[in-house]
């Protein structure tokens, strides 16, 4: 009787953890979680704005060659414009 009794305690002893652990997430706390991802969303976002801003100075680079291009490209039609007039 006494080995029936515990192995009855032993069972329902397993039986309690087993639900106590099993009940619970396999995955971290979940303001942490949030917090993780929040911080990997902000990393992307300051990668993006240093891409933009890299972006942003070649963009600006690239018009400063367009309008000097074009001053020349104007000056030579000049010099074209008189020599077709001498």
């Amino acid at each position: 009787m006494k080995r029936f009794t515990t192995a009855v305690v032993a069972a329902l002893l397993f039986a309690t953890l087993a639900g106590t652990l099993a009940g619970r997430p396999a995955s971290a706390d979940p303001l942490a979680t949030k917090k993780a991802e929040a911080a990997r969303v902000a990393a992307q976002l300051d990668a993006k704005a240093r891409d933009a801003e890299v972006l942003t100075e070649q963009y600006n680079a690239a018009r400063l060659k367009a309008g000097a291009a074009q001053a020349d490209a104007d000056k030579a039609a000049g010099r074209v414009a008189a020599a077709d007039a001498a």
